[in-house]
């Protein structure tokens, strides 16, 4: 048995001439075109692009800086900017810290990275025999180890 994605299974019935419908035209971002619309619109761009089905519709970012939630994030992040002259953090280079990091996934490798970048000694503990968490990769008859990126799985 073979699984597509919805997009690849959209793909596939486009190239066939089938009818291929998102959903709901308010909530999605592709809409439906009838198949006349779409020759007719071909023949008068002069354009020989197939009998597209799908249009993208474009929705328009939402003001977000006019809210309550980011002008109170914004009055509490500058603050942070008057400790350094770059609008940074400053980093206390007097004291380096010694810190114990659990776990060796992506979040971890990250927060060992910047403790370094601020002058600290990270140790990152991990149960595994390898580093990257949740990042997939195995080791073939070779020994090589294939990476493929990160996998993530909801509900599996």
């Amino acid at each position: 048995m073979r699984f597509f994605s919805a997009a690849s299974a959209l793909l596939l019935l486009a190239g066939t001439g089938a009818s291929a419908y998102a959903p709901s035209s308010s909530s999605g971002a592709f809409v439906p075109r009838s198949r006349a619309f779409s020759q007719s619109s071909n023949r008068r761009s002069g354009r020989n692009s197939g009998n597209s089905l799908l249009v993208m519709k474009d929705y328009p970012k939402p003001n977000v800086e006019d809210t309550d939630n980011y002008r109170t994030a914004e009055t509490l992040s500058s603050r942070f900017s008057s400790y350094s002259p770059d609008g940074g953090l400053r980093a206390d280079t007097t004291q380096t810290k010694k810190v114990a990091i659990v776990g060796g996934g992506l979040s971890g490798l990250a927060c060992a990275k910047y403790l370094v970048d601020a002058g600290h000694e990270p140790t990152v503990y991990e149960a595994r025999d390898v580093l990257g968490g949740k990042v997939s990769a195995w080791q073939d008859e070779d020994g090589d180890w294939i990476e493929t990126g990160l996998h993530i799985f909801f509900g599996a």
